[in-house]
């Protein structure tokens, strides 16, 4: 989430493991956000894997996929207001 001083680290390090393993909808997708130190992703649960949206980026990359949110801010923030977590500034 871009170059930060050690406390504005801690705090997107607390926000984001408080992220890690909650199921949230991102374009009408199901999935389970996961959290790595250098990366966040969304992967699909089976409700999305089965979503028409999902099935049709399947088919044109011919494998399952993740959405990588690492850099995202904007999608974070919803995310963190839909599940009523303040987001660090």
């Amino acid at each position: 989430m871009g170059n930060a001083t050690m406390e504005q680290r801690g705090r997107q390090d607390a926000f984001l493991s408080m992220l890690h393993g909650r199921t949230v909808v991102l374009d009408g997708i199901s999935g389970v956000i996961r959290y790595e130190p250098s990366r966040i992703t969304h992967e699909p649960d089976a409700e999305g894997r089965d979503h028409p949206e999902y099935q049709w980026v399947r088919d044109q990359v011919g494998d399952d996929w993740t959405t990588d949110l690492t850099q995202s801010r904007s999608i974070l923030r919803r995310i963190a207001n839909e599940l009523g977590i303040d987001f660090p500034d």
